[in-house]
């Protein structure tokens, strides 16, 4: 045998070699796909999701008759054109704004104009969330009401009671203290 014969076969049984742990690995491959996503996601809801769509996330854990989530759905959907023009109006009115930070000039009574506007779409915004829940409220059963008070009281638990102070980096105090 050659040299040349000779090192073409040791570098082939070399790389076969290598190869091999490569080969191994990809063996998984050829076994069954995991089900794509599309089929997870159509998979039945979870048996501790309680809450139908379209219903507000606080209202999770609540024993709402069908009566109950049709009427504050139904309550929830005829807000939906309302809601989605406050948006647009507070959009416009933060680009417009935003615009005016950039502008060559500055224009204070404009700004004071689109401040005013933002407040009041704000305003709105918060008086019918306030008027919405008050319906919600119509509609539970005291004993749901009492529920639902007892579950804010919860969350409000954890709820830091005191202020995070910070402090710098070349402090010989701990980086994070409560004040």
């Amino acid at each position: 045998m050659n040299t040349s014969t000779l090192y073409k076969l040791t570098l082939a049984l070399g790389l076969m070699g290598l190869s091999l742990p490569l080969l191994l690995q990809a063996q998984p491959l050829l076994q069954d796909r995991p089900a794509p996503a599309l089929e997870r996601l159509n998979a039945a809801p979870l048996p501790d999701s309680k809450l139908s769509p379209g219903l507000p996330p606080y209202l999770r854990g609540l024993d709402l008759s069908e009566a109950q989530e049709d009427q504050i759905f139904a309550l929830m959907h005829d807000q939906i054109p309302a809601l989605r023009e406050q948006q647009k109006q507070r959009r416009h009115a933060l680009d417009d704004l935003e615009a005016l930070s950039k502008a060559n000039t500055f224009d204070e009574r404009k700004a004071q104009q689109l401040a005013e506007k933002l407040s009041e779409i704000e305003k709105q915004f918060i008086l019918s969330r306030v008027h919405n829940d008050f319906k919600i409220n119509g509609i539970l059963t005291a004993e749901q009401r009492k529920q639902l008070e007892e579950t804010k009281a919860q969350f409000g638990k954890h709820k830091p009671k005191e202020p995070v102070k910070f402090t710098p980096q070349n402090s010989k105090k701990p980086a994070l203290t409560l004040m």
